[in-house]
């Protein structure tokens, strides 16, 4: 388990080959894998009381019951996941029969929200129960994960100092400073910073 002010903020596993995956909470695993198989999605592993999942378009993710990310939204923790996929549509066909995922447009990107969920951080120019995002990128299938930091700039330095390459240099959008990254294994992961304020 990774930790960060002695909270849980990721975990860490043997795997065929490097790579963030985003896992979502669910009460009740052996319901997650069915429901993810009438949706046409697909069983990757299974061990114990978690899964891996592929949704139609391929784009692998996890679902468990137990353990759960002890601090999000703060610098040196988890942030957010995006979707990349080829099939919109499908996918919020998919997500939505899945775990209640509501999809909804948001500039150039599509919002993932659930209705009662609360979360964020105040003054976030998303809603409070947006729980992802989708993009439609020409990207190939996949989920990303994104880490809330102070200073993305300071971020990306250290960790290419600390042998990690740099995908994507630091550049602004409306409200962020945001970075890509691929670890030295090459597990890649953006790293944002709230400008907003």
């Amino acid at each position: 388990m990774a930790r960060f002010a002695g909270r849980a903020v990721a975990g860490l596993g043997p795997a065929p080959s490097a790579g963030w995956v985003t896992r979502v909470r669910v009460a009740s695993v052996d319901d997650a894998v069915a429901r993810a198989r009438r949706a046409d999605g697909t069983l990757v592993a299974r061990a114990g009381r978690c899964a891996v999942l592929a949704d139609p378009a391929g784009a692998r993710f996890a679902v468990g019951e137990i353990g759960r990310a002890e601090l999000v939204n703060e610098p040196g923790s988890w942030d957010l996941s995006t979707l990349h996929t080829p099939d919109p549509g499908g996918a919020e066909a998919f997500y939505g029969a899945l775990f209640g995922w509501r999809a909804e447009p948001f500039g150039k990107i599509v919002l993932w929200r659930l209705p009662e969920y609360a979360g964020g951080v105040d003054g976030q120019p998303v809603p409070p129960d947006t729980v992802a995002i989708m993009v439609h990128d020409g990207a190939p299938a996949r989920w990303s994960v994104d880490f809330r930091v102070h200073d993305a700039v300071a971020v990306a330095r250290r960790a290419v100092r600390l042998g990690a390459a740099l995908l994507d240099a630091p550049h602004d959008v409306p409200g962020f400073r945001t970075a890509t990254l691929a670890d030295p294994q090459g597990a890649a992961f953006t790293v944002t910073q709230f400008t907003w304020a």
